[in-house]
């Protein structure tokens, strides 16, 4: 079964051989935990469909929704945006999705609530340490 507190993935990613990803790429946003309340956020998404600009917004979390889900008023994440970073500053603090897949009404998201088990994933995966299995489903009550 899919646990939507649980809805996000960390990739690990490595060179046969050269520089480090950090090295071509640049540094990393740190990942933060759950924003509270009130907490500045910007967010970058791609709509579904090929090609296209993205979109986003800048806002201020909402009240969490039951279950602990952050929440942001933000116009226009439409379908494909979901996995979209919330940015604070330097820290992830959250992603569309979790709750309903990130809202059943385009101008309000959820993310699921990080916290420790979240780090304690990026830090298996950083460590080079087994993957977990995917969930077999992805529905929502939208």
């Amino acid at each position: 079964a899919h646990d939507t507190a649980a809805d996000y993935a960390f990739a690990r990613v490595s060179r046969p051989a050269g520089d480090s990803v950090e090295a071509v790429a640049g540094s990393s946003l740190a990942l933060g935990m759950a924003p509270g309340e009130g907490t500045d956020v910007t967010i970058t998404g791609y709509p579904l469909g090929v090609g296209g600009a993205p979109v986003g917004c800048s806002s201020v979390t909402g009240p969490a929704a039951d279950g602990g889900y952050p929440s942001l008023r933000c116009g226009g994440l439409v379908d494909g945006t979901s996995g979209a970073p919330w940015i604070s500053g330097a820290t992830v603090v959250g992603l569309v999705g979790g709750l309903d897949g990130g809202g059943c009404d385009d101008s309000v998201s959820y993310s699921p609530p990080f916290d420790e088990q979240t780090a304690a994933l990026l830090a298996r995966a950083e460590a080079g340490g087994p993957g977990d299995a995917p969930p077999n489903t992805f529905s929502d009550q939208c």
